[in-house]
């Protein structure tokens, strides 16, 4: 019925034009039938002639923009290809047949990754791995060293172009490929050490430049040398020759042997007497008088036991050591203390002098009470005296006013005195020699002090130290003062 196909038109625009020129040519056909009918053949005259259409796409030359090419007309489908394919003068826009799936407003003809929508042209250039601008290059403001990659994009050396993520791995002692190891796949051996980095023979953990050269033929640190003449202890003979300890200057095959149970001299064994068979330490050529016998060795303790303990017969269990008449196998309880003997008498001091284990027994000594604190007599005596005479009264026992070492010892005495004796009492520091030099009147030296807070200050010359009980502190106070004190030894 319909006279000129037409090609397929998707918009409302074409879509309208197509009816309207169907509907005219219908009518024309219908009219020349009329005519023709009738006989009639001045009706194509009246109708004027059809309109020209240069490339038959159905588009008059009138309202085609390019009748020369029949893919070109009102109502096209655009395509990427530079040209206004639909008339409407825009080139590759966005429309019928023509997407922009990352909706960044740019058609994918002209846009170089569609799929994101941080890339088109005319975008800002990010760090970010992404030619954001479509330009053809990546981060250009950040890939420093121009290996396409930025340090934003995973490079972890912009200085160096064979390193960035993703590169090759080298065996170049760096970390190209930027995963924190390097040259991983050339350490064959797994000594730490590539053949590019000084590894002679990476079939060989053995063999690297920190390996011990070792006297074997092979060049262990691969320096090009093979054991070589080295004398690291610097003692005249080489560790590839006779010494066969060249970490030990004192062992090599001029020496003589010592005994330290080594070698010395080199000649496959130490000598018999610097053995030590019976583990204590001591050698027999050190002076072990038995060294089939641990407990047996110089500076053991002697003990009555029938041996020569100490290998040292000048302190067998028969000898007096203090000389008091009695051995420590015969019941001296302190064979260094010539005051303490099983036959001697007791006195007012701080040993047990007839060695029956108590002290002071039995003894006046002077209104003054006895008490062993770990193992150590003290006196406490109660009667008040200036600090100088309560010094002669514990001279006189052959002792001297409290010393203290520590503050275990404080911790341990003070509450047993303060017991007897109440919260102060005069202890053996004083300044009375030289102002500000405190010391111990038992000529003890001074290695430990517990002064209050600003104590001691030498107010209205105070040159003698007191104990507070209660806080196991000391302060210094005029030595004509009254006070309990404390003998030891």
């Amino acid at each position: 019925m319909f006279s000129g196909a037409q090609p397929p038109l998707r918009d409302h625009r074409g879509q309208t034009r197509a009816i309207f020129l169907s509907l005219g040519l219908f009518l024309g056909a219908c009219g020349a039938g009329e005519a023709d009918v009738k006989g009639d053949s001045a009706a194509d005259t009246a109708d004027g002639p059809a309109e020209p259409d240069g490339d038959g796409d159905g588009s008059p030359t009138a309202v085609d923009c390019d009748d020369a090419d029949p893919a070109v007309f009102p109502g096209a489908p655009e395509r990427c290809n530079g040209e206004d394919d639909d008339c409407d003068a825009e080139i590759d826009e966005v429309g019928l047949g023509i997407l922009d799936a990352d909706l960044d407003g740019v058609s994918a003809c002209t846009d170089c990754d569609d799929t994101d929508g941080r890339v088109a042209p005319g975008q800002a250039e990010r760090c970010d791995g992404l030619d954001n601008d479509c330009d053809g290059i990546t981060d250009p403001e950040w890939d420093l060293d121009g290996d396409g990659v930025a340090t934003c994009a995973g490079d972890c050396d912009e200085g160096d172009p064979t390193v960035f993520l993703g590169a090759p791995e080298l065996c170049d002692g760096l970390d190209n490929d930027c995963d924190s190891l390097r040259d991983e796949g050339f350490d064959l051996d797994g000594d730490g050490f590539p053949s590019c980095r000084g590894d002679c023979d990476d079939a060989d953990p053995g063999r690297n430049p920190w390996a011990y050269e070792a006297c074997d033929g092979v060049d262990n640190d691969c320096d090009g040398v093979v054991d070589q003449t080295i004398d690291e202890d610097g003692d005249g003979w080489a560790r590839c020759g006779d010494d066969c300890d060249d970490l030990n200057p004192e062992v090599n095959p001029g020496e003589l042997e010592r005994c330290d149970g080594e070698d010395n001299d080199c000649d496959g064994a130490p000598d018999p007497d610097e053995a030590d068979a019976d583990g204590d330490g001591v050698r027999i050529c050190g002076g072990d008088c038995d060294d089939a016998d641990a407990g047996v060795a110089p500076g053991r303790p002697e003990a009555c036991d029938g041996k020569d303990t100490d290998c040292d017969p000048a302190t067998l269990e028969s000898v007096d050591g203090d000389g008091d008449g009695s051995s420590a196998c015969a019941g001296d309880c302190d064979d260094r203390e010539p005051r303490a003997a099983p036959d001697l008498d007791e006195t007012c001091d701080t040993l047990d002098n007839n060695c029956d284990g108590d002290f002071n027994e039995g003894v006046d000594c002077g209104g003054c009470s006895t008490v062993v604190v770990d193992g150590a007599a003290l006196l406490l005596c109660g009667d008040p005296l200036d600090w100088p005479t309560a010094e002669l009264a514990c001279v006189g026992f052959g002792l001297h006013l409290l010393t203290l070492a520590d503050q275990a010892q404080s911790d341990a005495v003070v509450p047993v005195a303060a017991a007897t004796l109440g919260d102060t009492f005069w202890i053996g520091a004083n300044d009375r020699e030289e102002e500000g030099s405190f010391v111990w009147s038992s000529g003890a030296p001074m290695d430990w002090t517990r002064w209050a807070a600003g104590e001691p200050n030498d107010y209205d010359g105070e040159d003698c130290a007191q104990m507070y009980a209660s806080s196991g502190e000391w302060n210094d106070l005029p030595c004509r003062e009254g006070l309990p004190y404390v003998c030891g030894g």
